[in-house]
Protein backbone atom coordinates (compact mmCIF):
# COMPACT_ATOMS: atom_id res chain seq x y z
CA UNK A 1 0.00 0.00 0.00
CA UNK A 2 2.57 2.49 0.95
CA UNK A 3 5.07 2.06 -2.03
CA UNK A 4 2.02 1.92 -4.34
CA UNK A 5 0.50 5.65 -3.40
CA UNK A 6 3.20 7.05 -1.60
CA UNK A 7 4.34 9.49 -4.40
CA UNK A 8 0.67 9.90 -5.27
CA UNK A 9 -0.21 11.14 -1.57
CA UNK A 10 3.19 12.84 -1.49
CA UNK A 11 2.93 14.79 -4.59
CA UNK A 12 -0.88 16.14 -3.72
CA UNK A 13 0.36 17.43 -0.08
CA UNK A 14 3.57 18.77 -1.35
CA UNK A 15 1.39 20.96 -3.96
CA UNK A 16 -0.21 22.27 -0.71
CA UNK A 17 2.71 22.68 1.77
CA UNK A 18 5.54 23.70 -1.31
CA UNK A 19 7.82 22.10 1.65
CA UNK A 20 9.47 18.65 1.13
CA UNK A 21 10.61 17.59 4.70
CA UNK A 22 7.27 18.82 5.90
CA UNK A 23 5.32 16.97 2.82
CA UNK A 24 6.90 14.35 4.08
CA UNK A 25 6.32 13.93 7.36
CA UNK A 26 2.52 14.72 6.53
CA UNK A 27 2.36 11.86 4.10
CA UNK A 28 3.97 9.68 6.72
CA UNK A 29 0.88 10.39 9.11
CA UNK A 30 -1.56 9.73 6.66
CA UNK A 31 -0.58 6.41 6.18
CA UNK A 32 -0.04 5.57 9.66
CA UNK A 33 -3.46 6.94 9.82
CA UNK A 34 -4.61 4.76 7.24
CA UNK A 35 -3.31 1.72 8.69
CA UNK A 36 -4.32 2.65 12.04
CA UNK A 37 -8.03 2.64 10.42
CA UNK A 38 -7.48 0.14 8.06
CA UNK A 39 -10.98 -1.50 9.49
CA UNK A 40 -13.13 1.35 8.99
CA UNK A 41 -12.46 1.33 5.50
CA UNK A 42 -15.58 0.24 3.56
CA UNK A 43 -15.56 -0.60 -0.07
CA UNK A 44 -17.43 1.96 -2.20
CA UNK A 45 -17.52 3.13 -5.83
CA UNK A 46 -14.66 5.43 -5.11
CA UNK A 47 -11.23 3.65 -4.96
CA UNK A 48 -9.34 2.71 -2.21
CA UNK A 49 -6.55 5.83 -3.24
CA UNK A 50 -9.91 8.09 -2.55
CA UNK A 51 -9.84 7.04 1.14
CA UNK A 52 -5.77 8.04 1.23
CA UNK A 53 -6.44 11.14 -0.23
CA UNK A 54 -9.46 12.40 2.16
CA UNK A 55 -7.05 11.11 4.81
CA UNK A 56 -4.68 13.68 3.50
CA UNK A 57 -6.83 16.13 2.95
CA UNK A 58 -7.67 16.16 6.34
CA UNK A 59 -4.13 15.89 7.85
CA UNK A 60 -3.27 19.22 5.99
CA UNK A 61 -6.02 20.92 7.26
CA UNK A 62 -5.07 20.45 10.61
CA UNK A 63 -1.68 21.03 9.97
CA UNK A 64 -2.64 24.52 8.08
CA UNK A 65 -4.92 24.98 11.79
CA UNK A 66 -1.97 23.70 13.98
CA UNK A 67 0.34 26.21 12.35
CA UNK A 68 -1.08 28.80 10.65
CA UNK A 69 1.01 27.97 7.86
CA UNK A 70 0.67 30.12 4.84
CA UNK A 71 -0.60 28.25 2.06
CA UNK A 72 1.37 27.80 -1.00
CA UNK A 73 -0.25 27.30 -4.72
CA UNK A 74 1.82 25.39 -7.00
CA UNK A 75 0.76 25.74 -10.51
CA UNK A 76 2.14 23.39 -12.76
CA UNK A 77 3.97 25.30 -15.71
CA UNK A 78 2.98 22.45 -18.03
CA UNK A 79 -0.49 23.48 -17.72
CA UNK A 80 0.44 26.88 -18.48
CA UNK A 81 2.27 25.63 -21.57
CA UNK A 82 -0.72 23.85 -23.06
CA UNK A 83 -2.99 26.83 -22.42
CA UNK A 84 -0.10 28.90 -24.42
CA UNK A 85 -0.33 25.77 -27.16
CA UNK A 86 -3.88 25.61 -27.37
CA UNK A 87 -4.86 29.48 -27.34
CA UNK A 88 -2.03 30.22 -29.96
CA UNK A 89 -1.66 32.89 -27.34
CA UNK A 90 1.43 35.16 -27.14
CA UNK A 91 3.84 34.84 -24.17
CA UNK A 92 3.38 38.18 -22.88
CA UNK A 93 -0.67 36.71 -22.34
CA UNK A 94 0.42 33.70 -21.03
CA UNK A 95 2.55 35.61 -18.01
CA UNK A 96 -0.16 38.38 -17.50
CA UNK A 97 -2.59 35.68 -17.56
CA UNK A 98 -0.51 32.96 -15.25
CA UNK A 99 0.23 36.30 -12.97
CA UNK A 100 -3.63 37.25 -12.74
CA UNK A 101 -5.01 33.46 -12.16
CA UNK A 102 -1.79 33.21 -8.76
CA UNK A 103 -3.57 36.63 -7.86
CA UNK A 104 -7.13 35.23 -8.31
CA UNK A 105 -6.55 31.77 -6.34
CA UNK A 106 -4.92 33.28 -3.61
CA UNK A 107 -7.74 35.41 -2.96
CA UNK A 108 -10.32 32.58 -2.83
CA UNK A 109 -11.55 30.57 0.04
CA UNK A 110 -9.65 27.65 1.05
CA UNK A 111 -12.18 24.84 0.34
CA UNK A 112 -12.47 26.65 -3.31
CA UNK A 113 -9.00 26.17 -4.03
CA UNK A 114 -8.96 23.11 -2.78
CA UNK A 115 -11.64 22.05 -4.97
CA UNK A 116 -9.54 23.53 -8.28
CA UNK A 117 -6.51 21.53 -7.47
CA UNK A 118 -8.62 17.87 -6.79
CA UNK A 119 -10.65 18.90 -10.23
CA UNK A 120 -7.77 20.32 -12.51
CA UNK A 121 -4.15 19.84 -10.72
CA UNK A 122 -5.15 16.20 -9.58
CA UNK A 123 -7.26 15.84 -13.04
CA UNK A 124 -10.03 14.30 -10.27
CA UNK A 125 -13.40 13.06 -11.39
CA UNK A 126 -16.36 14.83 -9.71
CA UNK A 127 -17.40 11.16 -7.84
CA UNK A 128 -13.81 11.03 -6.20
CA UNK A 129 -13.98 14.67 -5.23
CA UNK A 130 -17.11 14.62 -3.50
CA UNK A 131 -16.29 11.45 -1.45
CA UNK A 132 -12.64 13.40 -0.51
CA UNK A 133 -14.14 16.80 0.41
CA UNK A 134 -16.89 14.51 2.21
CA UNK A 135 -20.14 15.73 0.00
CA UNK A 136 -21.85 14.87 -2.75
CA UNK A 137 -20.65 14.05 -6.46
CA UNK A 138 -23.53 16.91 -7.78
CA UNK A 139 -22.76 18.94 -4.78
CA UNK A 140 -18.74 19.02 -6.35
CA UNK A 141 -20.02 19.62 -10.14
CA UNK A 142 -22.19 22.22 -9.01
CA UNK A 143 -19.24 24.14 -6.72
CA UNK A 144 -17.12 23.95 -9.85
CA UNK A 145 -19.16 24.97 -12.65
CA UNK A 146 -19.87 28.66 -10.34
CA UNK A 147 -16.31 28.77 -8.92
CA UNK A 148 -15.40 28.01 -12.59
CA UNK A 149 -17.81 31.32 -13.91
CA UNK A 150 -16.72 33.14 -10.59
CA UNK A 151 -12.99 33.01 -12.09
CA UNK A 152 -14.22 33.98 -15.70
CA UNK A 153 -15.17 37.34 -14.49
CA UNK A 154 -12.26 37.97 -12.18
CA UNK A 155 -10.02 36.42 -14.78
CA UNK A 156 -10.97 38.86 -18.01
CA UNK A 157 -7.86 40.08 -19.17
CA UNK A 158 -7.56 43.33 -21.84
CA UNK A 159 -5.17 42.03 -24.64
CA UNK A 160 -3.46 45.13 -25.71
CA UNK A 161 -3.83 44.88 -29.98
CA UNK A 162 -0.72 46.54 -31.26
Amino acid sequence: MYEKYYPLIFRFVYRRIDDESTAADITSQVFLNALLHLKRYKITKAPFQSWLYRIAHNEVMQFFRRTKYVRKIVIDERLLTELKNEEDASPDYVEQWRSRLVETINTLPLDEVQLLELRFFEQKPFREIGFILNITENHAKVKTYRLLSKLRQRLEIQIPTS
